[in-house]
């Protein structure tokens, strides 16, 4: 028998000790094949001369993205790069992927070159640390995707954990530099939240982000209608997923939370600059030598089955985000969703069924208190989840039931209870007539904030084909509104129709492009700058978003977290793109290219060794 070849362990490729070169996922592929079939005495020669060959070789790069159905910018991005990149010399291609393909292949199997995509809400940096620190590379979902390890980066972003007020935004403004400098992932651009309603019997879409749960809990109901009447708010969306699957750790099927999130409550809501107490009815913080909490939950919670919410089930959650398996597979197999928050948490005691203590080591509160934003789950259903999973398309080296049941009928606190639904077709939603926001008085400031509760008996979110054909049901009157972002070609429709209202702000999920820092040739951070310099943002800003977003150098552009002089300025003042008009000038980015070492052979190739 030969030696035993590079191993793959699940999907992340590993260097095998003493090797002095890393290889490329096929490369690696077609080492071990030849090594299988090789005689004992030929094995050792063999290896070496597939392993240390230095013939050179083109670059050829593959690009996942979503089909124009699902999103249409991140296919004209992927598109745009594609054509740049062959211009330039190097072989793309892209692989066209329906979402739920699209995102087990990149975030729980590691099988990319390149993907694009949104990123999931950026709203405070440390959700950062899970995104890029080392510690997560390994892991599955959108902890560290790109394989990416780099110590500066670890240190500001376990620094600013600690950092407070001014001393924080400086370890972010470091952060964001050494981000740019390795650029591990290119973030192109922020688009608008374009949405259309009605205002004929729902106000109050403005309340709230356009993403957030809150957005549909702010409803208020126009004045003029029959109160006793069951009413039912009927909303569009292109993605049939959430008719497939309410599992809320389900990363491949959570393209957007907003409907899960009405499913299952936080113990609070941090919203534009708010912090709204939900499940929870107090906290308090104490410092020593650590940062800790006491929460105090409301009286009479309950789970949409009847069942009682207590403390047993907040510490439940935090135990089994951290390891889904809780202890019963030999590997721990965190939640891919939420995870870098979860780990805020070090520990967790009950005190009673309305009391738990959680202690979060060495962190400030502010940073803290995102762990109090995750949704809680009922233990009484999660736990029969535990149990390792063997899923077709998944080759992660472990897996829980938790991260691929369908959870076809969700059981939660939310002010919203799951009805029914019907498979690629709608999902039914009703109100719960038990939550907090329901009682006769409920507490302030929900009160204040949120009157009644829920405005609408009833929440239809109806699969439609296109956003062309939601804005014809829209105007006709058989939507009160669309999904949360719809594309920009149909806001002329919109403008013609009186009967209708075009809601724009920005969105929080940027569109991003991602490297898988864990193979050859985007191991190079000089590779990944000058690919990052074929992307043209403004030109697609314009192009693939018709004007609506707003092009950035980084994902805290824009932000209240921009450094001075660090943001978009008419171009990436970091990395220029090389050309106008988002056409490459494809001499001077061979120039580039071969400023840093690389070569092209005689037919215009890029080549390695």
């Amino acid at each position: 028998m030969c030696a035993s070849a590079p191993q793959i362990q699940g999907s992340r490729m590993t260097e095998t000790e003493g090797e002095q070169s890393r290889l490329t996922r096929r490369q690696l592929l077609g080492a071990s094949a030849a090594l299988a079939v090789g005689t004992t005495s030929g094995c050792v020669s063999q290896a070496r001369s597939i392993l240390n060959r230095s013939s050179p070789s083109t670059v050829s790069v593959e690009i996942k993205t979503p089909p124009a159905d699902a999103d249409r910018t991140a296919t004209l991005i992927a598109r745009h790069l594609a054509e740049n990149l062959d211009a330039v010399g190097i072989d793309a291609t892209l692989e066209i992927l329906p979402p739920v393909e699209l995102y087990r292949e990149v975030l729980l199997n590691g099988e990319f070159d390149v993907f694009v995509s949104q990123l999931p809400p950026v709203e405070d940096p440390d959700d950062l640390r899970t995104t890029l620190h080392s510690v997560f590379a390994e892991e599955a979902g959108w902890q560290n995707p790109y394989s990416f390890t780099d110590l500066t980066v670890d240190e500001h972003l376990e620094t600013q954990l600690t950092a407070r007020g001014l001393e924080r935004r400086g370890v972010i403004g470091d952060l964001i530099d050494q981000i740019k400098r390795e650029q591990p992932l290119t973030t192109v651009a922020y688009p608008d939240a374009i949405r259309a309603v009605r205002s004929d019997e729902f106000r109050g879409w403005h309340a709230y982000a356009p993403r957030s749960p809150l957005t549909y809990v702010a409803l208020t109901r126009d004045g003029g209608r029959d109160p006793e009447a069951e009413t039912t708010l009927q909303v569009s969306t292109t993605d049939p997923r959430v008719t497939q699957n309410l599992n809320p750790l389900a990363v491949e099927y959570r393209g957007s939370q907003t409907f899960t999130r009405l499913l299952y409550d936080p113990l609070m809501y941090r919203a534009g600059g708010e912090r709204l107490p939900w499940l929870a009815e107090t906290w308090q913080w104490t410092q020593a030598e650590e940062t800790a909490a006491e929460v105090g939950l409301r009286p009479e919670l309950a789970w949409h089955d009847g069942v009682p919410l207590t403390a047993s089930d907040v510490a439940f959650t935090y135990e089994f985000l951290q390891d889904t398996s809780l202890g019963e597979i030999e590997t721990t197999v965190p939640s891919p969703i939420y995870r870098g928050r979860s780990t805020l948490i070090e520990d967790v005691r009950v005190v009673d069924e309305r009391t738990v203590d959680l202690s979060f080591g060495d962190v400030t509160p502010r940073v803290a208190e995102l762990a109090l934003t995750l949704p809680i789950l009922p233990e009484h259903v999660w736990r029969e989840q535990t149990g390792e999973a063997n899923v077709s398309g998944i080759s992660a080296n472990h897996v829980t039931e938790a991260l691929v049941w369908s959870n076809a009928e969700p059981v939660g606190s939310g002010p919203l209870r799951f009805e029914r639904s019907v498979t690629d077709e709608a999902l039914y939603l009703r109100r719960f007539e038990d939550h907090v926001l329901h009682e006769e008085e409920p507490p302030d400031p929900l009160r204040e904030r949120f009157g009644d509760g829920v405005a609408f008996d009833r929440l239809e979110i109806r699969v439609v084909p296109s956003d062309e054909t939601a804005i014809e049901l829209l105007a006709a009157g058989d939507l009160d509104a669309t999904r949360a972002t719809i594309t920009h070609r149909v806001v002329p429709d919109i403008g013609q129709n009186a009967a209708l209202s075009l809601l724009v702000d920005r969105a929080k999920t940027p569109y991003h492009v991602g490297y898988n820092a864990g193979t050859e040739p985007f191991s190079n951070p000089h590779f990944r700058r000058l690919v990052a310099r074929l992307l043209d943002k403004q030109y697609l800003v314009d192009d693939a978003l018709g004007g609506y977003g707003t092009p950035v150098a980084h994902p805290f552009d824009g932000t209240d977290w921009n450094p001075p002089g660090s943001g978009f300025d008419g171009r990436d003042r970091e990395l220029p793109f090389i050309g106008e008009n988002g056409e490459v000038d494809v001499a001077a980015a061979r120039d580039a290219f071969r400023e840093r070492g690389f070569e092209f052979d005689e037919d215009g190739n890029l080549v390695v060794q």
